[in-house]
């Protein structure tokens, strides 16, 4: 075997279920992040499911003070054009209007505008949500660098196609700070949502319930999961492969010492390298690579039988 790809064939037999396993990840980190990003940008049933707060009233709980008599506001309140308000679900990319109309769901531009029934404007407190709290611009930016992973790391499984190293390490960076923003984006719901939830039960007295939606939960820390994983795999390839350069360079090292202490520093280690192919040819080569014979022995015999001619 020539020492010049030493590296390239140690590194390729182990790389190989990475870079597929790497691309797996990848692919199921896209496809949840992308759920979870575009939560209640339709009226879909799939797509409202992935909201990260639920506001409704609760009728059987009529507070005390000021808010005893919300309960009877809210069932006489039946102006608006569009229906009796039901509940309202803000996604990190929009708003989903419940109400008794028969369309009963209006999600993102298509919110219904005149709805009855919200003496509270839990409309307009889930306005100010998304706009001020649920940041989703973290999602966007870690979707954007598990594609761009998954592009490199595509680019390393293409047959007889030797990629840049830079493509590697890239892909590995890429999808490093895709699962740490993936994880700053999880840890700031869960935050931001606690403290509403328990803010909204303090002002309400219990009148407003405030749910938090599951999915955008589970898929997110999936999300962060497969992030983390495809990470993992592609540090795991760049760490392979500067692993395999090391045994490399150190290889040349002792080989051309091997040459010169052979030689008496008259051939060096190229000059070897050409006697030996002079000497053996492919089929040589094929048969000593098969021997098992090592590879500053190689270059050490045929430096001599360089010196001889």
């Amino acid at each position: 075997m020539r020492l010049g790809s030493f590296a390239k064939f140690g590194t390729s037999q182990l790389t190989r279920p990475l870079y597929i396993a790497c691309s797996a990840f990848l692919l199921a980190t896209i496809v949840l992040t992308t759920l979870v990003a575009t939560g209640c940008s339709t009226a879909s049933p799939g797509v409202r499911k992935f909201y990260l707060i639920s506001l409704k009233y609760d009728t059987s709980s009529t507070g005390s003070g000021l808010l005893k008599g919300l309960s009877d506001a809210i069932s006489s309140d039946h102006n608006g054009s569009n229906g009796t308000f039901a509940s309202a679900r803000v996604g990190y990319s929009g708003i989903c209007i419940e109400t008794s109309s028969p369309d009963g769901w209006s999600c993102g531009s298509q919110t219904a505008a005149d709805v009855s029934g919200d003496p509270l404007q839990l409309r307009r407190v889930g306005e100010v949500y998304l706009k001020e709290i649920a940041y989703v611009l973290p999602l966007w930016v870690a979707l954007a660098l598990s594609s761009a992973a998954f592009l490199l790391v595509a680019a390393n499984n293409i047959p007889l196609v030797r990629a840049p190293a830079a493509t590697r390490q890239a892909a590995a960076a890429a999808a490093s700070l895709a699962a740490l923003l993936l994880l700053a984006s999880m840890c700031l719901q869960k935050v931001t949502t606690e403290a509403l939830e328990k803010l909204v039960a303090s002002l309400t007295d219990g009148v407003v319930a405030l749910h938090r939606g599951r999915a955008v939960v589970g898929f997110g820390w999936a999300a962060f999961g497969a992030a983390l994983g495809a990470a993992l795999c592609a540090l795991l390839v760049a760490a392979c492969e500067l692993v395999a350069a090391r045994a490399q360079a150190k290889a040349e090292e002792l080989a051309a010492a091997a040459v010169d202490k052979a030689s008496g520093g008259r051939v060096d280690l190229e000059q070897a390298r050409s006697g030996y192919a002079a000497f053996a040819g492919e089929g040589g080569r094929k048969k000593l690579g098969k021997e098992g014979v090592s590879i500053a022995g190689n270059l050490v015999g045929k430096g001599l039988a360089a010196l001889k001619k």
